[in-house]
């Protein structure tokens, strides 16, 4: 435990050194300056305040879950972390770094007082967001068993345990949009400085979470801890979508359901090559072909309708990067 604490310390460490040449290059000097009393430091405290609650709300919940788990039966507790750790790869691969793309505009668009451009940006991304995050879903639904039995069946970890932690993650990737669209929303509402909202809904989806865990274990078993936790999401989204909507007037549109649909296009397309092809290799290939051959027809399919149908966000992040693509070269 101590030499995983040590290596995710040193692993942030690292990615901190490498900002380290780029901020020289920007001209950008740091140096300590303790003014607690800067109205930049108090804003920066009032705002965190109910960030940190933010966190707190998550930990308890999580603590809740996980003691009603080891009442779940055994292995329950291991299925759920482990089901977790591949739940969050598609976000973290992804949908972070499609929002760390987005915030800043979001950011400078809330400061500006320019509705539309915000609500142009924040159209954008959750645009690219649903065409990424709802076929990462579907892929753990059609491959998930032969994903988790290459990287964990061996050992201890036999054929029943692969079992259970599939329905785990099938449970989780019912919610797994929901759940990019949630956190996509705090960070807009973010961007508009606003830190106590997001505490709020997140407080009520820890909340519906604990309350859904325990008839849902009753009835379905241990999936019900992660069925749990992506309805409470799912819920928690739309009601995200909703509150920001009420602070940005003109966000949740008919026009805005209309570009969505692009995105679920894609979406579609991806299911049905995925589906079908899963269909024809399990009984034919074993785990590591049906994985092979699923991912070899779903990314190019993925790639294509992309570029058939262009979901609303798609040009404007092309562009970016081929501005970033040439900046890079004038500069090498």
């Amino acid at each position: 435990v101590y030499v995983l604490a040590i290596g995710t310390t040193a692993g942030v460490a690292a990615m901190a050194a490498t900002l380290m040449p780029a901020l020289r290059r920007a001209d950008i000097s740091l140096r300590w300056d303790f003014r607690p009393r800067h109205p930049a430091v108090r804003s920066v405290l009032r705002l965190s305040g109910w960030t940190v609650g933010f966190a707190i709300s998550n930990q308890i919940a999580l603590l809740i879950v996980l003691t009603l788990a080891r009442g779940a039966g055994t292995g329950a507790v291991s299925a759920y972390q482990y089901a977790f750790i591949f739940f969050q790869l598609p976000y973290g691969l992804i949908a972070v770094s499609l929002m760390t793309a987005v915030l800043p505009e979001l950011a400078t668009a809330a400061n500006n007082g320019d509705t539309a451009a915000y609500v142009e940006k924040f159209r954008e991304g959750l645009s690219l967001l649903l065409t990424f995050m709802i076929p990462a879903a579907a892929a753990y639904f059609l491959l998930g068993r032969p994903l988790i039995a290459l990287l964990l069946q061996r050992g201890e970890f036999d054929a029943a345990a692969t079992k259970e932690t599939l329905t785990m993650l099938i449970g989780f990737s019912v919610g797994m949009p929901a759940f990019a669209v949630f956190l996509y929303c705090v960070r807009a509402l973010h961007a508009r400085r606003n830190t106590r909202t997001p505490f709020y809904l997140n407080l009520f989806e820890n909340a519906l979470n604990v309350a859904l865990v325990i008839p849902l274990v009753a009835v379905i078993g241990q999936t019900g801890l992660s069925l749990a936790y992506s309805l409470a999401y799912c819920a928690a989204a739309v009601a995200a979508v909703i509150v920001l909507n009420r602070h940005v007037h003109g966000l949740l549109t008919l026009a805005t359901l209309r570009m969505l649909m692009r995105s679920l296009l894609v979406s579609a397309c991806v299911i049905v090559a995925l589906a079908a092809v899963v269909l024809w290799a399990r009984p034919h290939l074993g785990d590591l072909g049906e994985l092979l051959v699923g991912l070899a027809v779903a990314i190019p399919v993925f790639a294509v309708a992309t570029l058939v149908f262009r979901p609303y966000g798609f040009d404007p992040l092309v562009n970016r990067l081929r501005r970033r693509s040439s900046s890079s070269a004038t500069s090498g």
